[in-house]
């Protein structure tokens, strides 16, 4: 028998505990929980950095990233992920947790065409193209759209760069990511524990 604290915990007991195939059940179900609440807190960090206007790391000042005169007009001022499309981006940031030990956070939707594994259901994440930047083919649907507000893309036209502006950053920080380990060694001690 061994003494644990107030305890007294039998080797049967302790053995049991640490099977193969319950352990690694509890351990699945305390890290998918964990998951969660790492979602919740990165996206919280990414709201209340837009809603600061705070330059994530690496991005010192916010102006070296101005917006295009179409940006301008589209969302009615010239301050990056400020205004009518960023409202609804800061709307719209949420999380998945996809795996046991995986979450995405960001701003999800569904694709309705068959991903990089050929399977119809992948999750986009929105939020990374505005984040990492990315180049977009025109399509009729946007040519008809950019026409309709002033600002008609030239017919030679075939693909649009959108420059990243990289405010997921802010879930990154070294005080968050400390935050993470201690809830994914909480997660460990509570599967270890015999708890979930």
């Amino acid at each position: 028998m061994a003494r644990t604290g107030l305890k007294t915990v039998g080797f049967k007991e302790f053995d049991k505990m640490l099977q193969p195939k319950p352990f690694e059940a509890r351990l699945k179900r305390q890290v998918k929980q964990s998951m969660d609440l790492i979602g919740l807190l990165a996206a919280d960090s990414i709201i209340r950095g837009i809603d600061q206007r705070q330059p994530p790391p690496g991005m010192d000042n916010p102006s070296q990233y101005p917006n295009r005169p179409r940006t301008i007009a589209m969302k009615g001022n010239d301050t990056p992920l400020v205004g009518e499309a960023p409202a609804s981006l800061r709307a719209s940031i949420t999380h998945k947790v996809m795996t046991w030990d995986e979450v995405i956070v960001g701003v999800l939707r569904r694709r309705t065409e068959k991903g990089g594994d050929g399977k119809p259901d992948d999750v986009i994440n929105i939020a990374a193209i505005v984040h990492e930047g990315a180049t977009v083919p025109v399509t009729p649907k946007m040519r008809v759209y950019m026409a309709s507000i002033g600002f008609p893309i030239d017919p030679s036209t075939t693909k649009i760069r959108i420059p990243g502006r990289p405010f997921l950053k802010s879930a990154l920080k070294k005080d968050l990511m400390n935050q993470y380990k201690k809830i994914w060694a909480d997660a460990l001690q509570a599967a270890l524990a015999g708890r979930g």
